[in-house]
């Protein structure tokens, strides 16, 4: 399995066959495979353990959507996105290898266990992104919940403020109409 992995990074590198560059967690890229279009994205998850792999795939023409998280610990899976139409399946073929902190990863897609892979992807990331970056992620998604919630408070306490205000100004007016009509009524009758 290493021979083959190795085989298909040197192949990569030579040749320059890869459409999709991962240089961050995150790519982006548009395959032509056969007559289909397919928009890919991958983010890699290095503060999950193991590392794990997201593809969120889109095949265009098909209109179809498949998104499957691939394990760093598995060397080599496929697998197929099933078509509405029963035609042709798409097969997802992912290649990962940990090495020296290091995740090496290729995949490609092919229509059929019988035709050629097409590669579309190679690259390498760092496993491990330091603990401050996995607990600043976390803590970002603990402080933002927590702004909302506090944003919340605020405008509900806001809120009941100004009923209570609207309230309180209604009795004073109604006490006020009262008294203006005891005081008319008063001036009537103090009158006969």
């Amino acid at each position: 399995m290493i021979t083959v992995f190795v085989t298909l990074l040197a192949l990569h590198s030579v040749l320059g066959v890869e459409r999709c560059l991962l240089k961050e967690l995150r790519t982006a890229c548009s395959i032509p495979v056969n007559n289909d279009t397919v928009a890919t994205e991958v983010i890699v998850n290095i503060c999950h353990l193991p590392v794990d792999v997201t593809f969120n795939i889109m095949i265009i023409e098909r209109n179809i959507t498949w998104a499957h998280t691939f394990a760093s610990t598995n060397s080599a899976e496929t697998r197929s996105i099933t078509t509405p139409d029963n035609g042709r399946p798409f097969l997802l073929q992912v290649l990962m290898m940990r090495q020296n902190g290091t995740l090496e990863m290729a995949a490609g897609y092919t229509t059929s266990p019988s035709y050629s892979t097409y590669w579309f992807l190679n690259g390498s990331v760092a496993e491990s992104p330091g603990n401050e970056n996995c607990q600043a992620v976390a803590t970002g998604d603990t402080t933002a919940s927590a702004l909302v919630t506090v944003a919340l408070l605020v405008a509900v306490a806001s809120m009941a403020t100004f009923v209570w205000k609207q309230h309180r100004r209604q009795k004073l007016l109604e006490q006020k109409t009262t008294l203006d009509d005891a005081n008319a009524y008063l001036r009537v009758v103090g009158t006969q």
